[in-house]
């Protein structure tokens, strides 16, 4: 296939789990921000999802780790592309795909693990539980719909992630065994 002739695909598939990670960051402060909106206008505290919250504590915090993580080592990446595109491909790239999918993956079971063990904190009003302040779907405000939707593709957006860090991991491990092998028969 001659992937070492298409470096813009590497770099197009850098850019774009920046960008996918950005618009994660954006869709987490609407829905912190819709939840907190909605808690001061409709007198409630936040302290009244905090019994359930405190169990999922260290998750939110993991996922932002792992946010941090991507946007700092995937810019830098993205910035020395060229740099690194003339060194390589080296294993680095290909554990870099693997450690990023592993990281992903986790972050986004812990999306999940979320929205099905506390699901009035991911999407309060569309479940019953103890704390449902709502009797109809249609009596739920729009801020809680819309942190509900955030919620929803903060999630779908993880898992995109997912398949571009993997994706990048099978072309650039293609591209070593190609350079690998281009190698051999030139030494024969």
């Amino acid at each position: 296939m001659g992937l070492d002739k298409h470096p813009i695909l590497f770099k197009s598939l850098r850019f774009l789990t920046i960008i996918v990670t950005l618009v994660i960051v954006a869709l987490e402060i609407t829905e912190h921000r819709k939840l907190s909106f909605f808690t001061q206008s409709f007198g409630l505290s936040i302290e009244d999802y905090q019994s359930v919250k405190s169990n999922l504590f260290g998750i939110k915090i993991f996922f932002y780790i792992v946010i941090v993580i991507t946007i700092i080592v995937n810019g830098i990446q993205f910035f020395k592309f060229n740099t690194l595109w003339r060194e390589g491909p080296f294993v680095r790239d290909i554990v870099f795909g693997i450690g990023f999918s592993l990281l992903w993956i986790v972050a986004g079971l812990t999306n999940i693990y979320a929205y099905y063990f506390a699901p009035e904190i991911t999407c309060p009003g569309y479940f019953t539980s103890d704390f449902q302040p709502f009797a109809l779907r249609s009596e739920i405000p729009w801020e809680l719909q819309l942190k509900c939707k955030s919620y929803l593709s903060i999630t779908a957006l993880a898992w995109l992630n997912i398949v571009i860090f993997l994706l990048s991991t099978i072309l650039y491990w293609k591209l070593w065994v190609d350079k690998r092998n281009n190698l051999n028969q030139s030494n024969i």
